[in-house]
């Protein structure tokens, strides 16, 4: 009769508490603010309405406090879309712009189209698909890693016709590497961190059930 040892059932029971130890740490921020896989699924859905529950006392628009402290300049503007949506917070909108950022540019890199329609208005998608097909076309695959994502900043605002517009600067640390069908790197280094300056901007009509989308993107 097979027995087990009580060695193998020790070792056993040490990589099941490495590997739930694991998930755990996996479900917060890392010591980067690099918000990671489960928490992006819940932060993904509020890009869909980005917006704070808030009671406001009758006739009053004010700013939360954090709001204040992220984008002063913006304040003015900021009250003219809470005039037509109370709920709007700008600090909900850049939690969610940051993880937004990472979906995007890790969908991008695995021609996952589905997510990158969620999120792209049709003329940007458009972009992004045709660097796909090429890629899928010359049998190259983009191997990208988010290193960091050290800066997240509001460049300007703008509220015209219910619609915000949101220009965004994303500096981060990525990996990029191309490599051939054979797993070889063509371009890039692996050992080399690039800084990468974005510029993205985002749209919503507000009061409508539409998601933000990212309708333009400029690299520094």
């Amino acid at each position: 009769m097979f027995t087990v040892s009580p060695d193998i059932l020790i070792l056993g029971f040490i990589a099941g508490f490495i590997l739930f130890r694991l998930f755990t740490i996996l479900g917060r921020k890392d010591n980067d603010g690099n918000i990671s896989t489960p928490v992006k699924a819940k932060v993904f859905k509020d890009m869909v309405d980005i917006s704070a529950e808030t009671t406001l006392e009758e006739g009053k628009i004010d700013l939360a406090i954090d709001e204040k402290d992220i984008a002063p300049e913006f304040e003015k503007v900021i009250k003219e879309i809470r005039r037509e949506d109370p709920k709007f917070s700008l600090k909900k909108f850049l939690d969610g712009a940051k993880v937004a950022f990472e979906m995007i540019i890790e969908a991008f890199a695995s021609n996952d189209r589905d997510t990158l329609k969620k999120l792209l208005d049709t003329n940007t998608y458009k972009q992004f698909e045709k660097e796909m097909d090429n890629r899928v076309q010359n049998k190259i695959t983009l191997d990208l890693t988010l290193v960091a994502l050290p800066v997240i900043k509001i460049e300007n605002i703008a509220f015209s016709n219910k619609k915000v517009t949101i220009d965004m600067l994303y500096e981060s640390q990525q990996i990029n590497l191309l490599k051939d069908s054979k797993g070889n790197i063509v371009e890039g280094d692996s050992s080399q961190i690039d800084h990468i300056e974005d510029f993205w901007t985002f749209s919503k009509q507000l009061n409508s059930k539409e998601n933000w989308l990212l309708v333009k993107v400029n690299a520094a």
